[in-house]
Order: structure tokens, then sequence, then C-alpha cells
């Protein structure tokens, strides 16, 4: 018998209750009574990704997964939440109200990452920032049919695709995703049908896009004092849900692929707006002479704690 905590959480909120991506953080059990099997079951109780933090380590491990049980080798908005979780467990610095947590990653695998020990500085009110170092980062261009295979499958079409932009493949830790920029938010907003209309068939369309997981769509968005924001939508491969609320990855790299173009201090994204799911990413302190690095910000806030047992043979 094998005790847990279970945080339940939002990162990135950005709005109302339901805001952010909602994260199930699971730790407390020894460790080395942790089999993969417990690890399947745990991920699968879940209806979004969770994460489990090996605190016997030090720096802790984070193991990350996809309601189908399926371990990521790396997944932002659960590292932020785990370093939130964390940070609970540690006192803040009187003067700046901040905690700084470092943590490690089981898998290992981030696709080419020469670095996989991560630092996070988790704010008062939840806010986090998460520094990623040596991050692995490409992009390529896609082919306007297999861009408008995948729109087709949310009610959506190649004439809708912004006539300056080409769609393209873009993504850190080996995570791409089809970038395609819509001319009108009202195609991203309400055009768009928000699921699938064939689960197998946009999941294959993902493979041939050049193996991409998952189609993010973004429209930018001047606000009152013409700052440039972005609205995004993001529809994964196969995660075991049809549209995600908050893609840090995504995020990241299309951060990264319009700095390229034009550099800024900082980029706002906000996802999850059709979903009622509000949600905030902000990447800043982006470096791309050398070995690419960038911070990724947003708030965490939690709903629910919990101590379960799971029953073992």
């Amino acid at each position: 018998m094998l005790k847990f905590q279970k945080l339940s959480t939002r990162v990135f909120v950005g709005g109302n209750k339901h805001g952010g991506n909602p994260l199930t953080i699971f730790w407390g059990a020894s460790d080395t009574a942790i089999t993969s099997s417990i690890e399947t079951s745990l991920a699968q109780s879940c209806a979004w990704e969770s994460v489990l933090i090996h605190s016997s380590s030090s720096p802790p491990k984070l193991k990350f997964f996809v309601p189908s049980g399926k371990e990521l080798s790396f997944c932002l908005h659960a590292a932020m939440g785990a370093a939130y979780a964390l940070a609970r467990q540690k006192p803040s610095t009187p003067k700046t109200k901040v905690r700084e947590i470092l943590f490690d990653t089981s898998s290992g695998n981030q696709e080419s990452c020469s670095n996989t020990t991560y630092k996070a500085a988790v704010e008062d009110d939840g806010t986090t920032w998460l520094e990623l170092g040596h991050v692995p980062y490409h992009e390529e261009s896609v082919e306007l049919v297999n861009a408008d295979a995948l729109l087709n499958q949310l009610n959506l079409d190649i004439i809708d695709v912004h006539s300056s932009t080409v769609p393209l493949n873009a993504g850190i830790f080996g995570r791409p995703k089809t970038m395609v920029r819509l001319d009108k938010l009202q195609d991203l907003q309400e055009t768009c049908s928000g699921t699938p209309n064939d689960a197998q068939f946009f999941e294959s369309n993902c493979i041939t896009a050049n193996e991409s997981t998952g189609l993010f769509l973004y429209t930018p968005i001047a606000d009152e004092q013409n700052n440039v924001y972005y609205e995004c939508r993001q529809f994964p491969k196969a995660s075991g849900y049809p549209e995600d609320p908050a893609t840090g990855i995504a995020a990241a790299a299309l951060a990264l692929h319009l700095f390229k173009k034009e550099e800024q201090d900082c980029y706002e994204f906000r996802q999850g707006t059709a979903m009622r799911r509000p949600s905030l990413i902000t990447i800043r302190n982006i470096n791309m002479t050398g070995p690419i690095s960038l911070e990724c910000g947003g708030k965490v806030e939690l709903d629910n704690e919990e101590e379960i047992t799971i029953l073992t043979d």
C-alpha cells in the first residue's frame, strides 16, 4: 500500500476560476516502491496531464504523463506546476517574496538537450518563471496540402491562412507543432470547430505533416495601447483530449520563430478562450546567440490537495 499526496492545480491561469491548464501532481511515496504499472495507473486516473515527483533525489526528479499513461520526455506546464508544488515546502526570501527551486527530469531524453536540470523562481502569488537553457529548437516548412488536411479537420480551409505567412513545423525538445497563422480572429474562435472531425484521421494527418505532434493556430491581436499579443488554440495529435487550454512548449517555439524575425523583450500568448479556460503564457529573456535560452512564465493555482492510497500486490 502506497500513500501519495495528490495536488489538483491549474497552470498558466489567465482569467476565471476555470482558467489555465489542469495538472495533477503526485508525490510522497517511496520512490523505490513505485513501479511502472503504478505510474500508468496514476496517469490514467487523470483527465489531463500529470507529473510524478520523485522527491528523495537531490534535486527532485520529475516524470510527465498524458491521460493514456504514456510518458512524455518533457512537459513545460507540468514542470512549472511541479516547481510550484516544491516551492510550497520552502520559505520565500523576505525581500523578494520568491522561492528558487531546482529539479531534474527522469527520462533524460529531451532530444539532444544537453542539460536536464532546471531552475524555477516561484513568487508568493503562484507566478512561476522557469528557465530553459540549451534549448534544442527546430523549424521547417510544411507542404500546404498537409496543412490543409489538418485545417479541414476543424472546418477550416487553407484560404483562412494569413497570406504573408507559410505554415511551418516548429518545436523545442523534439515536440514540433504545425503552426498556422489565421487571418481572422473570428475563424480562430468561432469557425474553428474545436474538435477534429475524425481523431484517427487527424492523428494520421499530423504524422504526414513531418511528424507533427499537433496543430497550433494563432492570430496576432493589438490591444488598446497597440501592444501585440497572440490568441492561440492547440489541437494535440493524441493526448486523450481534443484541445489544449495552454501549451507552453508551442508558445515557446512560436516565440523563438517570431524572435528570429523581429526581436522583442517578451511575447504574450493567450489560449483556452474558446474553451472558457482562459490562459496566459509569457515568454521573455530570449537569447539565440549561442545556446538558445529563454524564460517561460505563468500563474499556478491550487484547487485541491488530498492524500490517496494505492493498493499494491
